[in-house]
């Protein structure tokens, strides 16, 4: 996945559980950079690239239960290219 330095990206997630889904955080090489909006079943993050450096970022997803248990995402690969 690539984006371009200075726009924005949508990050979307999908998790469900039994007990539902307490809350949805999006992180970039290990840092959170926000928390996920339920979207028609989905879960998103509007990421806006103003002033993060380009390169490429492993974006995960923490996703916690109503229960308190916590799950993370394998990481997936997006490139910021510099304008």
């Amino acid at each position: 996945v690539a984006a371009t330095w200075g726009g924005s990206i949508v990050l979307s997630a999908s998790a469900s559980d039994v007990v539902g889904i307490s809350k949805v955080e999006f992180f970039a090489n290990g840092e959170k950079i926000g928390d996920g909006v339920r979207d028609a079943g989905n879960f998103t993050f509007q990421w806006s690239l103003d002033g993060v450096e380009a390169g490429t970022y492993a974006i995960s997803v923490r996703v916690t239960n109503q229960e308190g248990i916590v799950q993370m995402s394998a990481a997936q690969n997006l490139t910021v290219a510099g304008l």
